[in-house]
């Protein structure tokens, strides 16, 4: 009886050392119910990027756009993005993400991205978005696991 459960404490060991060897353990943070989430950055830089996880392959990819992430607002059609850049927590680049555009063949999104806070408050007149109508969430992500 006491070798049964030697073997089978090893055979546990076994399969959790190689799950985190050969999983994909990542920090993460759905952004409400939508399809993309918060993901750090790979590093010890506590920096975090938006992803995008629902293709048929399982597979996901970055949204590509200058800095990284700080406050994101989102309704059901946008989201909006804060970015900052690794040396400083001030704003650097202002992104407005559509996330289900018709008009890009690979993505299921198309990003906006605007340089100073003029040029974005004007895009977000344009889309109508007003930040205060939108849910909010910080960059910070609790520790959870994605396999």
């Amino acid at each position: 009886m006491e070798v049964k459960k030697i073997i089978v404490f090893i055979i546990i060991v076994i399969l959790l050392f190689s799950s985190c060897v050969f999983g994909d353990i990542t920090q993460y943070k759905q952004i409400g119910d939508t399809e993309y989430y918060l993901v750090e950055s790979t590093g010890n830089v506590p920096y975090v990027n938006i992803h995008y996880y629902k293709y048929k392959d399982g597979f996901g990819e970055s949204v590509k756009y200058k800095g990284f992430a700080k406050d994101i607002y989102w309704n059901d059609e946008f989201i909006i993005v804060k970015c900052t850049n690794r040396d400083s927590r001030i704003i650097i680049n202002y992104c407005i993400i559509e996330q289900h555009s018709r008009n890009n063949t690979y993505a299921p999104w198309k990003v906006y991205e605007y340089a100073t806070e003029k040029d974005f408050e004007e895009a977000k007149r344009k889309y109508g978005l007003e930040e205060e109508k939108m849910n909010y969430t910080d960059s910070s992500i609790p520790w959870r696991l994605h396999w």
